[in-house]
């Protein structure tokens, strides 16, 4: 996790990184980010609040801990996309079968910079329609109610 956290934040510098630490509370040095040129680091906010600022910011980064499967992925992944926000994601199993249509993957600090490069003026009309269809993707993919169901059925039980 650590190598991709570092990857897409020196990628993103050039163009300029926003944290919102989740972690801004605890007193600990090992929950800080590293001081690094053009990253600012906000406290953490309130969770409803979160969608707005994936609409907000121009893109959200994502990385994923678990690469080899094909049924675990983050829920900010999913957050970012059903906000309407535009994510920028390492490489998955479960990315590649579910969201790689709806994000950008990047597997490369190369991938990234030139990715940060082509959006530093703003998202393309492209991006904007990544957002929308990745928003629309989740309402009618995955939901709880869509993991409710899906624990029902295979429990054999009906709503």
């Amino acid at each position: 996790r650590r190598k991709w956290q570092d990857m897409l934040f020196a990628a993103s510098s050039e163009i300029g990184l926003t944290i919102f630490d989740r972690n801004s509370n605890r007193k600990s040095r090992i929950y800080r980010y590293p001081e690094l040129p053009g990253v600012e680091v906000r406290k953490s906010v309130p969770h409803e609040h979160t969608a707005q600022i994936y609409r907000d910011f121009m893109v959200s980064l994502n990385v994923n801990t678990v690469e080899d499967s094909e049924t675990m992925f983050s829920r900010r992944l999913i957050e970012i996309i059903a906000s309407g926000g535009l994510a920028v994601t390492t490489p998955a199993r479960s990315v590649d079968k579910y969201f790689k249509n709806y994000c950008h993957v990047v597997a490369t600090e190369r991938e990234a910079r030139d990715l940060f490069q082509q959006l530093k003026n703003g998202r393309r009309p492209e991006d904007n329609r990544i957002a929308q269809e990745g928003a629309d993707y989740i309402r009618r993919n995955h939901t709880y109610a869509h993991r409710l169901k899906l624990i029902l059925d295979t429990i054999g039980k009906s709503y």
